[in-house]
């Protein structure tokens, strides 16, 4: 799916008047393309992820899709740093519950959950409660979710975040794995430059507040991609040039 956005600006409301987190930004993501943002905390990321999943309208421009044809605006899922699991409700029930909202039969919506389950390793905790599963698990499960319910584009905010270093470049590859020939468009943010440069095919690097595009980058590695081993050596020379334009916009700490 096609998703373009032309001239988006967003304000948010301030003590002194509107103030502007995003402006002016262009930008559009191919069919089956993995899109990272990556800039400085502030610069308007997430915001642009809740745009796209029409959770939040933009104060000027357009986000369309073109050549969308469907009977309704497409599917757009989100997934955030937080799992979001319901803790009332067990693994399947989770990872099933976009399906019933769908209209799905119950005994479909379980077989499709439970291949899900199985692909992920999660087919023995299917009946546990999400507090009873490591945030690696819980995890895994909410990918589990977001790739059950085949929505047209998926939106992730930061998902691995939260997670160790090892389990992050274990669903890192899982992700990969998942997406792989699956044709869905992804935008992905991202603090992590090497996390970008590894999992997408383009990079778009947004200024400080208010946000707009200073850079888009494609990435020029084949896939299918091997997180789980030691990256391209060009990973290094494009980390340094993304950082060389990031590094001006961040401001330290106070002390």
């Amino acid at each position: 799916m096609r998703i373009t956005l032309q001239g988006i600006g967003l304000d948010y409301p301030g003590p002194r008047g509107p103030l502007r987190a995003v402006d002016g930004l262009d930008l559009e993501v191919a069919p089956g393309e993995f899109l990272g943002l990556i800039g400085p905390s502030g610069c308007g990321k997430s915001s642009l992820l809740a745009m796209l999943a029409g959770l939040r309208a933009p104060s000027a421009g357009r986000i369309g899709f073109p050549g969308w044809t469907g009977p309704r605006p497409p599917r757009r899922l989100m997934a955030f740093q937080e799992h979001g699991l319901l803790p009332w409700l067990s693994v399947l029930d989770n990872v099933a519950f976009g399906l019933e909202a769908q209209g799905m039969p119950r005994a479909a919506r379980e077989a499709r959950a439970h291949a899900m389950l199985r692909r992920l390793g999660l087919e023995g905790f299917a009946t546990s409660r999400p507090d009873q599963l490591s945030g690696g698990m819980r995890q895994r499960a909410a990918l589990a979710r977001l790739f059950v319910a085949e929505a047209e584009a998926m939106l992730l905010d930061e998902p691995f975040s939260a997670l160790d270093a090892q389990t992050r470049v274990v669903l890192q590859q899982e992700l990969l794995d998942l997406w792989s020939g699956t044709g869905r468009s992804v935008v992905y943010v991202t603090h992590d430059i090497e996390e970008a440069l590894l999992l997408c095919d383009r990079v778009v690097v947004l200024s400080a507040r208010p946000g707009r595009v200073i850079a888009d980058i494609t990435v020029p590695f084949p896939r299918p991609r091997r997180i789980m081993g030691p990256p391209p050596p060009e990973v290094a020379a494009l980390r340094w040039r993304i950082w060389d334009m990031l590094a001006p916009t961040i401001t330290p700490p106070a002390a």
